[in-house]
């Protein structure tokens, strides 16, 4: 068996008999078993993002349709190669009509880590859809989504007192895109960014403030 198997946004290639590359977002290649079909896919993804929820990662995904699913498992790694299980939640079956799902996971690894979402059959086939990263650190500093959406995203502050703050952007070539200087208030503070003008690549966000000092965030434009 050979060819290419598309979902949301692509999900690798196939490249033994039961097993898929994934072509993620990072900068590893992953073999992932798999059983899959020629057969159009059981479901039809809209999207699926992790956003941080004080300090919870929050998973939600969305389906146009859905056909003889019968239920989705999350996971997370911090290497792309050891996944833990974290929730198994059940599908719709057969339907022609948009569902939205979501869990919090009350347990995210610190640092940097990425979340995968599986969705099996009745009969037992499975597809893996691309890795999503979440971010939590000491710092109280978080960014989502990750990858971008529409080149737009969010930072969020848990801060302790008034201050101002420097916002820099640079991309893979340490070249500087985007710079911003902001104030903020004391308490839970989110700053929204759209940047039209952003390539297909990594990015990496510096942010220097009297708190939290200087922190660095990776970013994915996609």
């Amino acid at each position: 068996m050979a060819g290419t198997i598309n979902a949301d946004g692509g999900l690798g290639r196939l490249v033994a008999d039961g097993y898929l590359q994934s072509n993620d977002i990072n900068s590893f290649s992953i073999l992932i078993p798999a059983q899959v079909s020629a057969s159009p896919l059981p479901i039809e993804l809209l999207s699926f993002t992790l956003t941080p929820v004080q300090k919870n990662a929050l998973a939600n995904w969305k389906t146009k349709s859905e056909v003889n699913a019968d239920y989705y498992t999350l996971e997370k790694t911090k290497n792309g190669k050891d996944f833990e299980f974290v929730t198994k939640v059940k599908a719709s079956g057969n339907s022609y009509q948009t569902t939205n799902y979501s869990f919090k996971d009350e347990h995210p690894y610190l640092g940097i880590s990425y979340y995968r979402l599986k969705q099996y059959d009745y009969d037992g086939k499975f597809v893996v859809y691309p890795l999503r990263t979440f971010e939590l650190n000491n710092s109280s500093i978080t960014v989502f989504p990750n990858p971008l959406i529409n080149n737009s995203f969010s930072v969020n502050f848990d801060s302790n007192l008034d201050q101002q703050l420097t916002m820099r952007l640079y991309n893979n070539l340490g070249q500087l895109v985007y710079t911003d200087d902001v104030f903020i208030n004391t308490g839970d503070v989110t700053k929204e960014y759209k940047l039209n003008l952003l390539n297909k690549g990594e990015y990496y966000l510096e942010v220097i403030s009297e708190q939290f000092g200087v922190t660095h965030h990776k970013l994915i434009a996609l």
